[in-house]
């Protein structure tokens, strides 16, 4: 199956939502955010769902009524998930760590990102078989 290639309008879109000072570096506050987000949809997309039962706010239902809904939901992260989660994401888009992402870090780190979630999916789903 050929991979499919980064569409660099998609690219460029996160960019400019990110470099809000239109500084031509995502850095300090900017930085921040951006990392969280990323994490926030790696996190989703590379972890793997678990059953929730969850019932409506309004009832006060017994565990074995037909009512309850089960579906699958991404457990939360702890804190020290997240934290090394995003140390190893920086490595990526800030690889010479000072402390700002530059264009050319951008585009190649989200390369590198998305190589390693096709490879960790495709790990899970082997694991799964």
């Amino acid at each position: 199956r050929k991979r499919k290639e980064l569409d660099m309008d998609e690219l460029l879109k996160v960019w400019e939502a990110f470099d809000a000072d239109k500084s031509g570096t995502i850095e300090g506050e900017e930085m921040s955010k951006f990392l969280d987000s990323m994490f926030d949809f790696m996190w989703d997309r590379l972890t793997p769902k678990k059953p929730s039962t969850t019932i409506p706010v309004s009832d006060a239902l017994p565990a074995d009524d037909p009512r309850r809904k089960e579906k699958m939901c991404t457990p939360p992260p702890t804190a020290e998930q997240k934290k090394d989660f995003v140390g190893e994401l920086t490595k990526f888009v800030d690889p010479n760590d000072d402390k700002k992402i530059t264009w050319e870090e951008f585009v190649k780190g989200m390369e590198e990102s998305m190589k390693e979630i096709v490879e960790i999916k495709r790990q899970q789903k082997q694991q799964s078989a």
